[in-house]
């Protein structure tokens, strides 16, 4: 994954603190995330499935461990189109998975990337986005459940509200999720490196459509968290990708995993 916006010198430095490799590829999480508030299972994001190989396609299975199915989630929220975050609501055959949820979309996002016409000017390369995208998009658009919101719109009243972080992608959307007067904010792809990104928030990656504007949405989408202590969701931080941010001694941002304990058991 190729970077702007960093000299090679602060990359390896970055890397180096978290005591990461200085070369060669990095692994990251791919994470999804469930919200279950006794009236409705949302999704959001739906990871890779089998477009991105063996170690991949794992949501099924996750679903079935925490003792639910496919058909019981009812709405699935996209931070954005990309094939790591839609490709997971179909199945190899290009048949739904999730055969009672309607699917979500920031109107950009759908608007760019169900774009043929814009698909075919554009390199060999870029291409397979686009079509991952528009055959996971397919079942539900056929049935007439895949919707798009705008920004202002009440998505999910009391529950659910729409923050905007366009420039990953023209649509890219983080989701304000509120509940018993706790917030927690799932921000898709506003960081895919954090040993890099979080300290520096200017670095972008080869697959930002708009970089500038990326830029400026984690400025915003960091800044607004850090003080505000949100917890966050994220979609490329270490599994499960639950945690905070705290402002840095530096000009950047760091991570901050939650702490996690043992239920006791039932009945004690």
């Amino acid at each position: 994954m190729s970077l702007s916006g960093i000299t090679d010198e602060e990359r390896k430095s970055d890397l180096a603190r978290q005591l990461l490799p200085t070369s060669g590829a990095l692994d990251t999480s791919v994470n999804a995330f469930f919200i279950h508030n006794g009236d409705r299972l949302i999704l959001i994001d739906a990871g890779s499935a089998h477009f991105a190989g063996p170690s991949m396609g794992r949501l099924l299975d996750n679903i079935a461990a925490a003792g639910y199915k496919p058909e019981d989630v009812d709405t699935i929220l996209l931070t954005h189109m990309h094939p790591d975050h839609i490709g997971g609501i179909t199945n190899d055959k290009g048949e739904a998975l999730f055969r009672n949820a309607t699917v979500w979309a920031h109107k950009d996002d759908a608007d760019f990337w169900l774009d043929n016409d814009l698909a075919a000017t554009l390199a060999e390369d870029q291409r397979p986005f686009f079509s991952i995208a528009q055959d996971a998009a397919a079942p539900y658009i056929a049935s007439d459940r895949f919707n798009t919101f705008v920004p202002g719109d009440d998505l999910i009243p009391g529950l659910v509200s729409i923050v905007e972080a366009p420039g990953h992608t023209p649509g890219h959307t983080a989701f304000m999720v509120t509940s018993a007067g706790e917030k927690m904010l799932f921000w898709g792809d506003i960081s895919h490196l954090p040993s890099i990104q979080l300290p520096h928030p200017g670095a972008t990656i080869e697959l930002d459509v708009y970089p500038e504007m990326a830029i400026a949405s984690r400025e915003r989408v960091l800044a607004a968290s850090a003080k505000e202590g949100y917890v966050i969701g994220a979609a490329h931080l270490p599994f499960p990708g639950i945690g905070r941010v705290r402002k840095d001694d530096t000009t950047g941002y760091a991570w901050v995993s939650v702490e996690y304990t043992a239920l006791p058991a039932l009945g004690n």
